[in-house]
């Protein structure tokens, strides 16, 4: 019984939400700033115009999750215009996200200031080259979708196995007697 239980405990945590959405299926950006590491996942290489790009923003301190409260985000484009500017809360589950549909091709700077609630603790810029869009429509669903639906099926797999288990179960046990 236990052998089943931790093999779809491991399914689970093999199929989650969280393991699909984690930002290291992307491509990230990282700098050492002091004593921390900042770390700014994207979720496309090569962004492109009117398509929805995922930004995870985290901040480390020796390889852990450093405490900051929240980050000012902001884009600039290459003519320094700022197209976006706001502040992300560091939630306790998921930390501080965000999504950005970029208008127009080009290089743009994303800016991070990470603070706890008194001051800023690390901040960091990097330039991010978005492309053209391709021609051909793309059927995809956002990661914030596609993590919906794994987590309900990896859900509905597990009650499945633990329905079939309890079956083979009492029918074992209907036997012996």
């Amino acid at each position: 019984m236990r052998t089943l239980h931790f093999a779809l405990l491991a399914v689970a945590l093999l199929i989650s939400p969280a393991h699909t959405m984690a930002h290291g299926s992307g491509v990230s950006y990282e700098e050492r700033v002091g004593v921390y590491t900042v770390d700014i996942g994207y979720s496309s290489a090569a962004p492109e115009v009117g398509e929805s790009t995922t930004f995870n923003f985290e901040l480390l301190e020796e390889e852990k999750s450093a405490d900051f409260s929240n980050v000012w985000v902001k884009i600039d484009s290459d003519s320094g215009e700022t197209i976006f500017a706001g502040g992300l809360h560091n939630a306790e589950f998921g930390g501080p996200r965000m999504s950005y549909t970029f208008p127009s091709t080009g290089v743009y700077t994303i800016s991070a200031n990470y603070s706890d609630d008194s001051s800023v603790v690390a901040t960091s810029s990097f330039p991010l080259t978005v492309v053209e869009g391709k021609s051909v429509a793309k059927k995809s669903f956002p990661p914030e979708v596609m993590a919906v639906v794994t987590g309900v099926v990896g859900a509905l797999l597990g009650i499945f196995a633990t329905l079939l288990y309890r079956k083979v179960g009492v029918k074992k046990q209907a036997s012996k007697t």
